[in-house]
């Protein structure tokens, strides 16, 4: 199996929403504060799409398509969501 650029998206995006989420349930002064957590998913997949545009030059192709980052986006805020109920932590979307 080739693992694509997709494949690897949807892992770190799973890996962001799991890392997300257990630094909410470590950090206790994250749930409290101003910032959305959703925003701490955004700016990890964020780095991953800079990251992707450097690595390819701005060529076509070189980037992850928008539905994928959608489904991405979803499955991090699950498994975030998915963290911090397994913890007992009550955490906020917005």
């Amino acid at each position: 199996m080739i693992l694509t650029l997709t494949h690897y998206f949807l892992a770190f995006t799973l890996a962001v929403g799991v890392a997300v989420g257990a630094a909410i349930v470590e950090f206790p002064a994250l749930r409290d504060s101003n910032l959305p957590s959703y925003l701490l998913i955004l700016i990890g997949l964020a780095a991953f799409d800079v990251l992707c545009y450097w690595r390819s030059g701005g060529a076509p192709g070189g980037m992850v398509s928008m539905p994928v980052r959608f489904a991405g986006f979803g499955l991090a805020l699950l498994a975030m969501l998915a963290v911090t109920s397994w913890a007992g932590v009550d955490a906020k979307l917005m």
